[in-house]
């Protein structure tokens, strides 16, 4: 969605999405989207195009790789229930 409304020109919907993801990096966990959404915003508000674009893919590339790592730990088989924790 970010990339969409970027590449649409609506950069009213890139700062929603990206003080979105600001408050939702916070929330789960992930500083690291936290900190380039905050780039974001700063990038809209000082009319930086070229940071604009940059933090979005950042930001696109950092949810890619979260996404990844999500799930390959979903489909990871899970240690055998009679293992104790030293057999794992």
């Amino acid at each position: 969605q970010l990339i969409n409304a970027y590449e649409t020109g609506d950069l009213t919907e890139v700062a929603r999405l990206a003080h979105w993801m600001k408050g939702s990096g916070g929330t789960v966990g992930l500083p690291q989207l936290t900190n380039l959404a905050i780039q974001c915003e700063k990038a809209i508000q000082d009319e930086q195009e070229k940071e604009i674009l940059e933090t979005i893919q950042e930001i696109n590339m950092f949810v890619e790789k979260v996404n990844k790592e999500r799930d390959e730990n979903i489909f990871r088989p899970a240690p055998a229930c009679d293992q104790t924790p030293q057999q794992r």
